[in-house]
């Protein structure tokens, strides 16, 4: 009883719409999540708001709206998802000639080509459909946290906020450090 308690007194949307607020503010300061531990950390924090709101929606405290767009951006998971399963080779050759080409001309100078992805990098399609899942997973938090009027202007506030301070950092930034972001980071030459 005092365990279940406990995790009801956690599980409140105030506490969801802070992980979507830590997300929307990390993300900037974090380079964008360009490096895997900021897209790990925002990941995170985007499934279990999801998660949350989604146990709250079940047990009456929050409503579900209707998603607009969200269709395209499942098809478009699903086709992410499809690259990466093997396929025939016969099969693989049909839906991506250039693909089947490249395995033949490199793996298949070796190996029999039995089974093969059209995603030649599939640790890199895995990467790019976590990232995708989890924008589409902001999408969905924004579009049902932005139903509430109140929390949509606080967080436009906060966002505005954020921009100029972070504009603000970037000026002083560029007259005082030596090609650094926040004085530790080396900036890339991209």
């Amino acid at each position: 009883f005092i365990h279940t308690t406990a995790m009801t007194g956690i599980i409140t949307p105030k506490f969801t719409k802070r992980l979507f607020l830590f997300v929307l503010i990390f993300a900037p300061l974090a380079f964008g999540t360009r490096a895997s531990w900021s897209l790990f950390v925002c990941s995170s924090a985007v499934f279990s708001a999801l998660i949350l709101y989604l146990v709250q929606a079940g047990r009456g405290h929050a409503t579900l709206y209707k998603v607009p767009g969200i269709l395209p951006l499942i098809l478009l998971a699903i086709y992410m998802c499809f690259q990466m399963i093997p396929l025939p080779s016969f099969l693989l050759e049909f839906l991506s000639p250039e693909t089947y080409s490249l395995y033949k001309s490199t793996v298949g100078m070796s190996y029999p080509l039995d089974a093969l992805s059209i995603s030649i990098n599939k640790k890199a399609t895995l990467n790019e459909l976590c990232r995708l899942l989890t924008c589409i997973g902001f999408y969905i938090l924004t579009i049902w946290f932005f139903s509430e009027s109140e929390f949509m202007k606080k967080t436009v506030k906060r966002v505005i906020f954020l921009a100029g301070a972070i504009a603000v950092f970037a000026i002083l930034q560029y007259f005082l450090s030596d090609s650094r972001i926040y004085w530790f980071r080396v900036v890339p030459k991209n």
